[in-house]
């Protein structure tokens, strides 16, 4: 370039020039050598090499004079847009006037400039190729976009997801082509959005309001599962997704998705079931797993009682013992049972072991007026590992006195339950497992297995089974035995 500062995206520049005068067609292209360092300029002067160059040719831009022989008005412009209608046509011509110039604008032309000013034709030209650049990544863009919402309305339609929206001002609703199949009714009966929560199933009709009200006073997002029922009364799982679009601070609108998840919910539900009916398996079999130390020394009790002729509370022992062993078989096959059952069951274990340790400890059960031990169920076993621990390691090394309360209270949509001994406490029991070996065994085995049911329960039903140990402690600090305390989900007997 030489007396212009003018940059092109591209460095070579080929153009068309239609003009029959060789005097202006030689100023026309002294001007663009001037103007453009690699140019290739193709110059014609009928109507027969004008469109021979356009059928041929590939050209940058496109000039033609406005008056040339064997063409009328705005045959030139109306030929090279028919055949290259991407290409920018701009007149250099002799002076039009004004309602021409508006003319030619207006029939296509992207400039024009007149012979007395050649100097601003370089600029033209900058400028046209610019905006021809640029019309043409819009027209990209654009089909990239028409491209992507075909895709778009490809994937909405295969993966029915309907896309809807809910104006306030006006309560109308938008339902894209898809609601019909979701609903399973034509498109011009679909019932407006807050109508739609009608063709829920009746336990998740109540939860969807619930959302959108929410929505709307806290211009929340929402996003849940629900069982929509359609018009022809099937029942189908759907994901419900919805947000408020706020105009000054105000919500004007809800926008969101409804997309057909049944398949994947039924898979989902099966594969939950398995998980839920293994789990159910584990915890049966937790149940089972009474300390077999405490069923060897039940029955070496036994033997001592016949050695020493004691007949009777032999006999006695024993029925407690097949009642206690009957009622744990029995339990076992069931995943909760009622608190009533519970506390039987654990009176008859600590009468016997009672026996066990000659009369050195005494129990009691405490039972809030809001607990109702007949309607309230536990999951079996869950206690009775607590209590053996209380008894073995708490109340075990005692000569005598020793007490063990369980308590049972409610706190809200739990059960809280406390097993309290008056034994030696934990720092005196772990220091007399290196000389007990019936406790050092015990430790792995109760212990282990009671965290374990602990989590497979939480895991089965989705909801906190916990516990935690209470050190108790006198002023003096001395130890005053420990406090279990368990808590667990609270069940009736007609939910299990």
């Amino acid at each position: 370039m030489s007396n212009h500062e003018i940059s092109l995206t591209k460095p070579e520049l080929t153009v068309l020039h239609l003009e029959d005068n060789p005097f202006d067609a030689r100023l026309v292209s002294f001007c663009l050598e001037e103007a453009f360092d690699d140019l290739t300029l193709y110059q014609v002067k009928t109507r027969k090499e004008f469109l021979k160059g356009l059928e041929s040719e590939s050209f940058d831009i496109i000039l033609s004079d406005y008056n040339v022989p064997e063409f009328n008005n705005t045959d030139a412009l109306d030929l090279a847009s028919a055949i290259c209608p991407d290409v920018p046509f701009i007149y250099v011509t002799g002076a039009l006037g004004e309602k021409k110039a508006v003319n030619v604008l207006k029939a296509g032309a992207t400039d024009y400039v007149i012979k007395g000013n050649l100097d601003k034709l370089p600029l033209a030209i900058i400028r046209a190729l610019k905006e021809a650049e640029q019309r043409e990544q819009k027209a990209l863009i654009e089909e990239q976009i028409k491209s992507q919402n075909r895709l778009f309305k490809e994937l909405q339609r295969v993966a029915e997801i309907v896309i809807w929206e809910y104006n306030f001002e006006d309560e109308e609703t938008y339902w894209s082509e898809e609601a019909a199949s979701i609903f399973g009714m034509e498109y011009e009966d679909l019932p407006g959005f807050l109508d739609s929560i009608e063709y829920y199933k009746d336990e998740f009709k109540s939860k969807i309001r619930d959302v959108v009200s929410a929505s709307r006073s806290w211009k929340m997002k929402w996003d849940l599962d629900a069982v929509l029922i359609t018009d022809l009364g099937e029942e189908k799982w759907v994901r419900l997704i919805g947000y408020p679009v706020i105009e000054n601070e105000r919500i004007v609108k809800f926008r969101g998705l409804i997309m057909d998840i049944d398949s994947r919910k039924q898979i989902s539900l099966e594969l939950k079931e398995k998980h839920i009916e293994s789990l159910k398996y584990q915890s049966m079999l937790l149940s089972t797993q009474i300390n077999p130390h405490f069923i060897f020394n039940a029955l070496n009790s036994v033997q001592l009682y016949i050695l020493d002729q004691n007949v009777e509370p032999a006999l006695n022992f024993l029925s407690d013992f097949s009642v206690l062993m009957r009622g744990m078989l029995n339990n076992s096959m069931k995943s909760y049972i009622p608190l009533k059952a519970e506390i039987e069951w654990l009176s008859k274990y600590m009468d016997i072991e009672k026996i066990r340790f000659s009369d050195k400890f005494d129990y009691s059960f405490e039972i809030a007026d809001d607990v109702s031990v007949e309607e309230f169920m536990i999951p079996t076993m869950l206690l009775q590992p607590f209590v053996e621990n209380a008894i073995l390691h708490g109340i075990g090394p005692m000569e005598s006195g020793g007490m063990i309360t369980i308590s049972f209270e409610r706190d809200e949509e739990y059960i809280m339950c406390i097993i309290d001994d008056n034994g030696v406490g934990r720092e005196e029991a772990e220091k007399l497992k290196s000389t007990k070996e019936e406790v050092k065994r015990h430790k792995s085995y109760g212990v282990n297995i009671t965290k374990t049911k602990i989590e497979v329960l939480s895991d089965l039903e989705s909801k906190k089974f916990d516990y935690h140990v209470e050190d108790k402690m006198g002023k003096d600090g001395t130890p005053e035995g420990t406090a279990i305390h368990i808590s667990f989900p609270l069940m009736l007997k007609q939910d299990n």
